[in-house]
């Protein structure tokens, strides 16, 4: 009986140990979940923030980036017009040394006349032919192969349509300006038929029979940086497609004689006190003039300064003129003697 008491008790004790480990057991591993879930919030907020830290500084370095690229653009255009002025710069130099050269000449003398005449007249056609070839450009891909030898202008004309709508909306608009009263009793009905007589010759000389007719062509684009810029382009005398005479001759007598006409609009207008069909005539002009301006500046090339070139025939008119009174003046001289 002692005996399985001692037993009974020994069991009571083992139990009472296996229930306190287990509890012991089960606090443990309480206390070790808790401590993995902080460590990994811990974690998860570390890599958070780094992650955070990171973007900004990637977000910093990609305006900087840019910020840079910008600058760097900037600076190649500025760089790309002052080297457009430096070579523009060296050039009037190298004419102002020529003439410098040339000028000084002590006593003036036939010979030397007519060199120096000579050599400023073959300058001033290559400077031509130089502005040229730097403007013109092929208004279409297949005049890239073109032959190169020249051909013999046709009276034909080739575009009978485009050539009909280059006269019709210019004199229709003139025609209703003059016969507006007989037309029609309302000034609105009027105008805003002139008005759109006049959009729509502006659109079809500009972009229809300036181009076939007499190959040349004018628009303005806007780059990335989003300046203006007017292009200026005429189609080369090695293309096939060469315009005619006939043509040529009627685009430029249409895009003279209107813009004349609506000018002399103007003064009639101011002198007669017709003032509310004053709107109407500027607007006019300045679409005929647009128009007139744009295929002028095509046809003496697009790079060519206007007030330059008319600086260089006055030159060249002014040398031809003390040359002529010179070789009078010795034929005189002579004949006198």
């Amino acid at each position: 009986m002692k005996t399985v008491s001692v037993a009974e008790n020994s069991i009571g004790k083992l139990q009472s140990n296996t229930a306190s480990i287990e509890s012991s057991v089960a606090g443990v591993r309480a206390v070790m979940e808790q401590q993995f879930y902080l460590l990994l919030g811990a974690v998860e907020e570390a890599r958070r923030r780094a992650t955070e830290v990171l973007e900004g500084e990637q977000r910093q370095a990609l305006s900087q980036a840019e910020g840079i690229q910008a600058h760097l653009e900037q600076k190649s255009q500025e760089l790309k017009k002052t080297l457009a002025r430096v070579e523009r710069l060296f050039r009037n130099k190298r004419d102002v040394d020529f003439l410098q050269r040339n000028w000084a000449l002590q006593p003036w003398s036939i010979p030397r006349c007519q060199s120096l005449f000579h050599c400023l007249s073959l300058r001033c056609e290559t400077t031509s032919s130089r502005d040229s070839q730097e403007a013109d450009a092929p208004l279409f891909g297949d005049d890239d192969d073109a032959p190169t030898a020249t051909r013999q202008k046709k009276s034909e004309i080739k575009h009978p349509l485009a050539t009909f709508f280059h006269l019709f909306f210019r004199t229709s608009a003139i025609l209703v300006y003059l016969l507006c009263e007989i037309l029609s009793s309302s000034f609105i009905v009027c105008m805003v038929t002139i008005i759109l007589l006049l959009s729509c010759d502006f659109w079809t000389v500009k972009n229809v029979s300036g181009r076939l007719m007499v190959g040349l062509r004018w628009w303005n684009q806007v780059d990335e940086d989003g300046q203006s810029h007017w292009v200026f382009e005429s189609r080369p005398a090695t293309s096939r497609k060469v315009p005619t005479n006939s043509e040529s001759q009627i685009f430029w007598l249409g895009l003279v004689v209107c813009p004349v006409l609506w000018v002399i609009f103007v003064f009639s207008t101011l002198f007669s006190f017709k003032f509310k069909w004053l709107a109407v005539v500027i607007m006019g002009v300045a679409l005929q003039w647009a128009n007139l301006y744009g295929y002028v500046r095509c046809k003496v090339g697009g790079k060519t300064n206007l007030r330059s070139m008319a600086t260089n025939y006055l030159g060249s008119q002014f040398f031809k003129q003390v040359y002529s009174s010179y070789l009078k003046t010795d034929h005189i001289r002579h004949f006198s003697s």
